[in-house]
């Protein structure tokens, strides 16, 4: 009987031990792209940054943590998407006047009351899925400047160790549908 206690007892602690290590390091990712997102503006000379992820299923991206905006706030299409041709193409780019031009920030800029002038966009490439997982944008540089090539360099930089966090994010998401999809046949 002593047996059995000690190895409820265990089996306790152990369960407890193995949640308070997943949220610890969930939140440890979601910390870590929020501190990115808090630092990268200043470092650049910027009002705004995010962290998008992927959804290739939907089309769609969406913001993973960014400045102003929660989580999932903000959901943007591939096509017609700075966000989006940066994904689809595994490319850097940056424009400027964006004020004056058609597109999915459009929509964004009233959803959230802020206006979009300039950005630099730069894809989150994966090490283990062979694709693009996410990127980083940055919004206005202040003074209306062109983004130069060491903005470019620090955002890669950025993107290269990040891109584990978003891929955590995408395994977790990948698990809970496997599960989702587990359950609804077995009933």
């Amino acid at each position: 009987m002593t047996d059995f206690k000690n190895e409820k007892i265990l089996q306790d602690y152990w369960s407890r031990k193995q949640v308070l290590e997943q949220s610890s390091r969930r939140s440890d990712r979601q910390n870590l792209l929020e501190l990115f997102v808090e630092l990268l503006p200043k470092v650049i000379g910027a009002e705004r940054c995010s962290v998008f992820i992927s959804d290739y299923d939907n089309d769609q991206l969406w913001v993973e943590t960014g400045t102003g905006v929660m989580q999932r706030q903000i959901e943007v299409p591939m096509a017609n998407s700075m966000v989006g041709h940066v994904v689809r193409h595994g490319v850097t780019s940056i424009r400027m006047n964006m004020d004056k031009e058609p597109g999915a920030h459009k929509l964004i800029d009233q959803q959230t009351g802020f206006k979009t002038r300039n950005a630099i966009c730069v894809p989150v490439i994966s090490l283990v899925r062979d694709q693009v997982v996410g990127a980083i944008q940055v919004l206005n540089k202040h003074n209306n400047i062109r983004f130069t090539p060491y903005d470019k360099e620090i955002l890669l930089k950025v993107a290269f160790h990040i891109q584990w966090s978003i891929e955590n994010t995408l395994l977790n998401q990948d698990l809970l549908s496997m599960a989702e999809e587990m359950m609804s046949s077995n009933r």
